[in-house]
C-alpha cells in the first residue's frame, strides 16, 4: 500500500492545488500541481489526471513491492508526506516542507530535500522535514533541510545517513546495525548511533548536544564551529569508543540501563599529549579522546568535574569552564527506537 499526501499552495489564475493519493487513487481538485515518475511523466492538468496519476503510481511498483516514487513541486509553498510498504523502495521528494517519511522494511533509498518556501525563515524552530523512517534494511537515507530536520530513524541494518539542515537536527537514531551517519547543521541535540559499530562525523555551528554512539565500538568524528562544549554521553557497556574533536567536551556517563547517572569520578582517566582516554572499571568500556584543531595547541587542559550531574568537562584551562556550558540540560541518555 502507498499513501501520499501533497499539497500546493502555488496560485495558478487565483486557484490552489490539493492532491490526495491513498491506496493508489487519486482525488484531485481544481489548480494546477506537477508529479513526476521516472524523470519524465508528468501531471499537470486540475480535471482531469485522477486516471493517469494511478497509472503512474502502479508503473512505479515491480511485482515484488519494491516502488519508485518521486514527487517534485516548484515555486510557492508545498507539502508533502509518503509510506511505503516492505520492499526495496526509492523514494525522491523536493518540496517547501515534509511532513513524514515511512519507508516500510527493506534496503530503501530516500533522498528528500525541504526547500522551505516562504516559511523557512521565520522561526528558528521551522521543522522542513518533520520525520523521516526508513524502517529495517541497509537503508541509504539522504535529507537536506533549509529549516530543522525533527526525527530521523534508521531502523535495523547497516544504514548511511547524509542529513543537512541551516537550523537544527533533532532526534537522529541509527538503530541497530553499523551505521554511517554524516551531518552538517546548525545544532544537534539527541544524536544515537544505536547499537553496532557506528562512524559518526558530525559538523554544527551551534549547540551540540547528547551525542552517543550506543553500544559497540564506535567512531564519532565532531567538526564543533561554535562556542559551546559538545556533549557525549556514554554508558557501561557501550563498548570501545573513540572520539576525535577540535574543542571542549563535556562526557556524560550512565549506567548499563542508561536511566541512571555514572560518577565519572570513578573512571580511570590517563592523558598521551593530546589523548585521553576514560576507562570505565572493565577492559571493555573505554572512551579515547583525540583532541584536534585549537584544542590539541591548547598549553594546558582542565579537567572539570561537575558534581552535581557526575560529568567531567574537558576544556582548554584558559577558557573556565562556565563559558563553555551550553543552555541545555538534560539529565537521561538518548534512547535508541
Amino acid at each position: 500500500m502507498i499513501d501520499i499526501t501533497s499539497s500546493s499552495a502555488v496560485s495558478v489564475s487565483g486557484k490552489h492545488a490539493l492532491q490526495l493519493l491513498e491506496n493508489a487513487r487519486a482525488v484531485q481538485s481544481d489548480g494546477e500541481h506537477t508529479y513526476t515518475a521516472n524523470g519524465s511523466l508528468q501531471v499537470s492538468s486540475a480535471n482531469d489526471t485522477g486516471a493517469l496519476v494511478a497509472s503512474i503510481i502502479k508503473l512505479i511498483m515491480d511485482a515484488k513491492g519494491n516502488t519508485l516514487l518521486t514527487i517534485a513541486a516548484t515555486g510557492g509553498d508545498s507539502t508533502a508526506s509518503a509510506r511505503t510498504g516492505d520492499g526495496n523502495d526509492t523514494i525522491r521528494m523536493s518540496v517547501s516542507k515534509i511532513t513524514g517519511i515511512e519507508a516500510g522494511d527493506g534496503n530503501d533509498y530516500i533522498n528528500a530535500t525541504a526547500e522551505g518556501g516562504s516559511e523557512a525563515y521565520s522561526a528558528p524552530y521551522w521543522e522542513g522535514i518533520s520525520s523521516v523512517s526508513g524502517g529495517d534494511g541497509n537503508d541509504t537515507i539522504l535529507l537536506s533541510s533549509d529549516g530543522t530536520v525533527k526525527s530521523v530513524s534508521g531502523g535495523n541494518g547497516d544504514d548511511a545517513m547524509v542529513i543537512t539542515a541551516r537550523y537544527h537536527a533533532l532526534a537522529i537514531d541509527g538503530g541497530d546495525g553499523h551505521d554511517m551517519i554524516r551531518l552538517d547543521t546548525g545544532s544537534v541535540v539527541a544524536l544515537n548511533g544505536g547499537d553496532g559499530n557506528d562512524h559518526i562525523n558530525l559538523s554544527a555551528r551551534g549547540t551540540i548536544h547528547a551525542v552517543s554512539g550506543g553500544k559497540g565500538d564506535d567512531t564519532v568524528i565532531i567538526d564543533n564551529q561554535g562556542k559551546w562544549a559538545a556533549s557525549y554521553y556514554y554508558a557501561i557497556g557501550d563498548g570501545q569508543d573513540t572520539l576525535s574533536t577540535n574543542a571542549a567536551i563535556e562526557i556524560h556517563a550512565f549506567s548499563e540501563t542508561g536511566t541512571a547517572r555514572y560518577n565519572i569520578a570513578d573512571a580511570r582517566i590517563e592523558r598521551d599529549g593530546n589523548v585521553v582516554t576514560l576507562s570505565f572499571g572493565n577492559d571493555n568500556d573505554s572512551l579515547r579522546i583525540e583532541f584536534t584543531g585549537a584544542m590539541a595547541e591548547a598549553e594546558q587542559y582542565a579537567f572539570t568535574y561537575n558534581a552535581a550531574i557526575g560529568s567531567l568537562m574537558i576544556h582548554d584551562a584558559a577558557t573556565p569552564a562556565s563559558d563553555l556550558t551550553t543552555f541545555v540540560t538534560s539529565f537521561t541518555r538518548p534512547q535508541s527506537a
